[in-house]
């Protein structure tokens, strides 16, 4: 018997459609018995995970939302635990306790303000020191003003959810590592979301006021933001795959919202067009839409 050797780019190629002929679908209960072969449908696909019915995608989705709604930390569970930023500021010898009083009586005053704000108004307390006890008192990098190669990076996430929870997310050059800075907290548990999301690492970090002002104009955001309706979280999420069959997506949640970016394969192209929906986990009455999980 004759036996033909293919070149090794095209065993590749057949090997990888051969596995994709016969995967199995996702939803580790699917009960069909089926495999990709015997199916129409190659898409949708999510989280690298192929779907064999809306149904089996139901499922898969109903994992992967649960496991977001389960594991993100609450805002005041992290603040909770931090020593105050003026008892750093004192501990370090940055400040004297005269000062410290005289800047938390001026805050309880005014009923608004940050303290390190009012002791930059009334002592003159530098905007580096105030990032050094934020990072400090948050175990997160600081990036100073001016710091070499340091660039904003706006296009990686949804200029939404920049506004709405007052990020920024920066680059220090085009292969090093990225770093989330929040306006008024650290963003660890959003850090992991991005990082999750991109596939890079994404470390938390602290941005003196100046380098805020530096972050370039607003640019149109081109995420589509969706509050589900009375059918909830994951019913809209499925209707949005099976409608738009993407080849693959990704979903993290953010504080109040999830954030859903699907990748779509053009006709006759190997480019992929990228597209960012942002889903509140809030119904249009103000209550959680996650009723579907239970």
């Amino acid at each position: 018997m004759t036996q033909i050797s293919l070149p090794t780019g095209h065993q590749n190629t057949f090997s990888a459609r051969a596995s994709r002929w016969v995967e199995h679908c996702g939803n580790r209960d699917c009960t069909s018995g089926w495999l990709q072969l015997f199916r129409r449908r190659s898409s949708p696909r999510f989280e690298g995970n192929w779907a064999c019915s809306p149904a089996c995608m139901e499922h898969i989705l109903t994992d992967a939302i649960c496991s977001q709604i389960e594991s993100w930390e609450p805002v005041h569970a992290e603040r909770a635990l931090r020593m105050p930023l003026g008892l750093i500021l004192l501990s370090r010898g940055w400040i004297s306790h005269g000062e410290l009083q005289e800047a938390l009586a001026a805050q309880r005053r005014s009923g608004n303000g940050r303290i390190g704000e009012w002791l930059g108004r009334l002592h003159g307390v530098s905007e580096e020191t105030i990032a050094k006890a934020l990072g400090i008192q948050w175990n997160c990098a600081v990036l100073p003003h001016g710091m070499p190669g340091l660039e904003f990076a706006p296009s990686l996430i949804p200029a939404f959810l920049r506004r709405r929870y007052g990020l920024a997310l920066l680059r220090q050059g085009p292969d090093a590592a990225l770093y989330l800075a929040g306006k008024d907290r650290a963003e660890h548990a959003a850090a992991r979301a991005i990082e999750h999301m991109l596939r890079e690492p994404v470390h938390a970090a602290f941005l003196e006021d100046s380098t805020w002002h530096q972050e370039q104009a607003e640019t149109a955001d081109t995420a589509e933001v969706l509050v589900p309706g009375r059918d909830g979280v994951v019913a809209s999420i499925g209707e949005l795959i099976e409608r738009t069959r993407p080849s693959d997506a990704g979903l993290v949640r953010m504080h109040d919202h999830l954030w859903l970016r699907i990748w779509l394969a053009g006709r006759g192209s190997r480019l992929m067009e990228r597209r960012d929906i942002v889903i509140s986990l809030r119904g249009q009455d103000g209550e959680e839409a996650l009723k579907p999980l239970n």
